[in-house]
């Protein structure tokens, strides 16, 4: 997993900032989505919450997708060769950078595809 793009931190920002940060987190990821669209085609879109649900009741949650849970509430995914790509943008709690992260994983897609 790596973090791909991130705001700096909101706790001490103006609320207008902290705003633009996050509107600034969405055009970044759509961005990103549109570029690996160009190779890939359209993405499958993976809603997090059962395996964040999932991972709060300690149940097992296959990984990378514990980890991705806990940062972002879904993502794009696209099967490569027996693995997949997924992007997603994450959710900050009050004060913490917005971020865009991705991962490569071996396996199924999440959501089927």
């Amino acid at each position: 997993m790596a973090r791909l793009w991130a705001s700096g931190p909101l706790w001490d920002v103006d609320p207008a900032d902290a705003a633009a940060a996050r509107d600034q987190c969405v055009e970044e990821l759509a961005a990103l989505v549109a570029l690996v669209c160009a190779r890939h085609g359209e993405p499958v879109v993976h809603d997090l919450a059962e395996a964040l649900e999932r991972s709060a009741m300690g149940l097992p949650v296959p990984p990378p997708l514990e980890l991705l849970s806990a940062l972002v509430p879904r993502v794009y995914a696209w099967p490569d060769d027996g693995r997949w790509i997924a992007v997603g943008a994450g959710r900050p709690e009050f004060g913490q950078p917005c971020q865009v992260v991705g991962v490569i994983a071996e396996g199924p897609l999440p959501g089927g595809g």
